[in-house]
């Protein structure tokens, strides 16, 4: 039981790393540009400024270091430097002598060549000490590789002398204070023999006093350090790299549109009822109207989404039917919405309703977008009385009711055309929005819209109401209680997570089910069916960005 445990939890690692480095990739191919665009400049930008540097060269001389001291095994007196009873650190308190003023003074002194100061030298030389061995490597870089020769030498030789002033000073200052004790002392006393015999040992530890650091390698030439455009343009290009994932990873963040249809799904819990492609603007130009082409792949496309939905609405029967009602008698109505406004709610169910009437349903569409009505402009519908006239009570509803013959879907000819403004066997029934209300007034609160929809249940198979957008006006949640169902329609790269999260919690207060989501403007890279329509395999993966959307098969 207990592997058992281990190997789900080593898996549920696995997917999690998994799917983190999934998303990862999906942000590089999104952001390609940015990581492109580092990539391109920063390499550029190294290679020329390093390719018109001045020519820099660099000289280098060897020291090595000796803890070891002869004065200290012959006289068995303890060693008096400064080195510590750690040899480990002995390179480094070196290193750190090695670059201080004192020693730049020397160097300064003993080449009057160099014009610099104490400061620009300690900036143009470098100590590098090794771990490996007691050794510290002298730099000093120049223009000049004469000059560099002898500043590197002239460190190196510095850093020895001072390195030995430190080690005898204590020596010498011994023997100078015993030297004067001497002159005041009488030469006939203990005392006096004392301190020369003092003297005698000090003389004798600082005649046999060695250095702890020899000269072991000096300067004799100094290699051409710079410009090198190839290796700083190496460097910047992986700097480039972990800069432009960088800004891809901050641009990513900072942009909250959704990205895919998934992201659709995992953000709302809606399922996906259907994917519809940017309609083809070569062939309908741009003008062109809310209805695919009867007997086109954008017209099989609606109707395998209407497919979907029907199967939707079928799942959905008992929430779709109210008790005491039989459900062959009542004629569901499907609100579409989506949660911005330009995401192609409009084309979905003008889309929608061909569909359906091609499939020999009686199929009524209202314009519930009263703020912008678009959707009985589209369908040729003019410019009359409306849903809002017979809420306010100026007219009746049969006086509104539009036919649209949209074509029977076999021909070429699916261009709509309106009728006479009452029940006929048009293939749609369109009632327009009438005029517009003020922006105070909600029309989905008007207690005649619940009596005027069961009057349009009578005269159709599917009533699809096209609505505001959900999170923008009240219009639309307004009218919920007194709809069957409700489709959503989200266009990727263009809603924002905010909006959908938002348009999730209105339609969780709202006492209608969703029977899922349509994902509007999605490119040709998802694939169509492309056979039985008289397209090449070309003409079908060419299809243009636009606002208005035709419908594109179920995955």
């Amino acid at each position: 039981m207990a592997s058992e445990r281990l190997r789900i939890a080593v898996s549920e690692q696995q997917h999690t790393a998994s799917s983190a480095f999934s998303q990862y990739l999906a942000i590089a191919r999104r952001r390609g540009w940015v990581v492109v665009l580092c990539l391109i400049v920063l390499p550029t930008l190294a290679y020329f400024y390093e390719r018109h540097q001045p020519a820099l060269y660099q000289g280098s001389a060897v020291v090595l270091l000796n803890p070891q001291n002869l004065a200290d095994a012959l006289t068995g007196v303890p060693n008096s430097s400064l080195y510590t009873s750690q040899p480990s650190r002995i390179p480094d308190d070196d290193a750190q002598i090695a670059r201080s003023p004192s020693v730049a003074t020397k160097v300064l002194a003993a080449v009057p060549a160099y014009r610099g100061g104490t400061g620009s030298f300690l900036g143009a030389s470098a100590v590098v000490t090794n771990s490996n061995t007691d050794t510290l490597i002298f730099q000093v870089s120049s223009r000049n590789t004469g000059l560099a020769v002898q500043l590197t030498n002239a460190y190196a030789n510095g850093f020895i002398a001072f390195r030995r002033y430190l080690d005898t000073e204590a020596v010498l200052a011994a023997e100078a204070d015993v030297r004067a004790r001497l002159t005041q002392s009488s030469p006939h006393t203990s005392l006096y023999g004392s301190l020369v015999s003092r003297l005698d040992q000090l003389q004798t530890l600082d005649a046999l006093q060695t250095s702890n650091a020899e000269l072991v390698a000096s300067a004799t030439s100094a290699p051409k350090i710079r410009p090198r455009p190839t290796r700083d343009a190496i460097i910047g290009a992986i700097l480039g790299l972990g800069l432009g994932l960088a800004l891809a990873l901050l641009f990513d963040a900072i942009d909250t549109r959704v990205r895919s249809s998934d992201e659709v799904r995992d953000l709302t819990g809606f399922p996906l009822l259907g994917l519809l492609p940017p309609p083809d603007r070569r062939r309908f130009g741009p003008d062109v109207g809310l209805l695919p082409s009867a007997g086109s792949r954008q017209a099989e496309s609606f109707q395998l989404l209407r497919v979907a939905i029907s199967f939707a609405l079928a799942q959905h029967s008992a929430q779709l039917h109210k008790p005491g009602v039989q459900r062959t008698s009542r004629t569901p109505i499907v609100l579409v919405t989506s949660a911005m406004a330009g995401e192609g709610k409009t084309t979905t169910a003008a889309g929608l309703a061909a569909a359906l009437s091609w499939a020999h349903q009686r199929v009524t569409v209202v314009d519930f977008d009263l703020r912008r009505p678009r959707l009985a402009t589209g369908l040729g519908v003019p410019d009359t009385p409306g849903l809002a006239d017979v809420l306010v009570g100026d007219v009746m509803l049969d006086d509104v009711i539009t036919a649209v013959t949209i074509g029977d879907g076999d021909s070429d000819n699916s261009a709509p055309s309106a009728s006479a403004n009452h029940f006929s066997s048009a293939a749609i029934q369109v009632v327009p929005p009438g005029v517009r209300p003020p922006p105070s007034v909600d029309l989905g609160t008007f207690g005649a819209l619940p009596e005027v929809l069961d009057d349009l249940r009578a005269h159709a198979d599917v009533i699809l109401v096209d609505s505001p957008p959900l999170t923008q006006v009240s219009d639309a949640l307004s009218l919920t209680p007194h709809v069957d169902a409700v489709i959503v329609v989200a266009r990727p790269k263009l809603v924002n997570r905010r909006a959908l999260n938002d348009l999730v919690r209105l339609l969780g207060s709202a006492p209608v089910p969703v029977l899922g989501f349509v994902a509007t403007g999605i490119d040709s890279e998802s694939g169509y069916y492309g056979y039985g329509y008289g397209k090449t395999r070309g003409e079908e993966s060419q299809t243009p960005e636009g606002d208005d959307y035709t419908a594109k098969s179920l995955p």
